[in-house]
């Protein structure tokens, strides 16, 4: 299970570098998950990749970390079925309308927290 935190830290990675190098995917990728009901399907795929967070965090290099980590996405993927799905939306869209920036900055912060992940499992 130890390797699937790599993974999902080499996807966060990747996707900050393409964020940083081609900040209206950031869109794209919303876009996405926006139509219909795949919101609620982000939802579950982060409690579930919350959940192996906390599972296999005694495995990991920065035990503690890993464990948070996973407590907060599974307290984000709670949020996704809290809200309404309009103000999921007003914020996603106040989001995506910040400078190109803006956005290149995340991507930044997303890619370091990818190698930060890779590091610590």
């Amino acid at each position: 299970m130890l390797i699937f935190i790599r993974i999902v830290g080499i996807y966060m990675a990747v996707m900050g570098a393409l964020i940083l190098l081609v900040p209206k995917c950031f869109g794209k990728i919303v876009d996405f998950f926006m139509i219909g009901k795949r919101i609620y399907l982000a939802g579950f795929l982060r409690l579930a990749l919350g959940f192996i967070f906390v599972v296999t965090a005694w495995q990991s290099r920065q035990t503690v970390f890993i464990y948070s980590l996973g407590v907060l996405i599974i307290m984000g993927g709670t949020l996704l079925f809290a809200f309404r799905k309009d103000t999921i939306k007003a914020m996603v869209s106040w989001l995506d309308s910040r400078p190109a920036g803006f956005i290149r900055f995340w991507g930044v912060a997303a890619a370091a927290f990818g190698a930060l992940i890779i590091y610590s499992a």
